[in-house]
């Protein structure tokens, strides 16, 4: 094989992993754009909001999951940079300074601040947008439906490995008829 036909069997193959890894991602978009229409069906269906009010609450929940989409991606960055430090640190047996800890601890702080400076801007949002009350239902509906949803799942990996066990005993069990058994004097 000479080196063009390695060069492009490698360009081929790299294609097709990266067509598999934009697959992926457009299913796992697929999935979350599935899963917040049933998030907001089942909200929107309990709170009796008027139309005006759920497209208000559409669009404060929009900006929100942004708002907070980026910052989980840079918390995630930061984290992977401190970890990496830390790991690198510990290979050279390097501990930290006294003040170098305080600030890995003031800024994981902050992160969380504003984390929690994000939540209130939304709430005050929602509480404009549709009252304190139904806004209280809301926050409780929403945890109800992450709660149903994780069950949903929970209950389908546990058909799954039932589904997986029986088809493992019925090859089994085929394996053993199809196997003439030895006839002892």
């Amino acid at each position: 094989m000479n080196i063009k036909n390695l060069i492009g069997s490698l360009a081929i193959v790299g294609l097709i992993m990266i067509t598999f890894q934009l697959n992926a991602q457009e299913q796992s978009e697929d999935k979350r754009a599935k899963i917040e229409a049933l998030r907001h069906e089942y909200i929107n269906e309990r709170l009796e909001l008027s139309e005006e009010q759920e497209a208000e609450m559409k669009k404060i929940q929009e900006e929100y999951q942004a708002k907070m989409k980026a910052m989980r991606q840079e918390h995630e960055q930061v984290s992977r940079e401190m970890k990496a430090e830390m790991q690198e640190r510990r290979k050279e047996e390097k501990e930290f300074t006294e003040e170098e800890a305080r600030e890995m601890l003031m800024n994981r702080l902050e992160r969380e601040e504003s984390k929690i400076k994000m939540e209130k801007e939304y709430t005050e949002a929602m509480i404009k947008a549709i009252s304190a009350k139904k806004t209280v239902d809301y926050k409780r509906l929403e945890r109800e439906f992450k709660r149903e949803l994780l069950q949903m799942l929970r209950d389908d990996k546990e058909r799954h490995r039932m589904r997986e066990e029986l088809r493992r005993r019925k090859m089994e069990e085929s394996e053993g008829e199809a196997k003439p058994m030895p006839i002892e004097d």
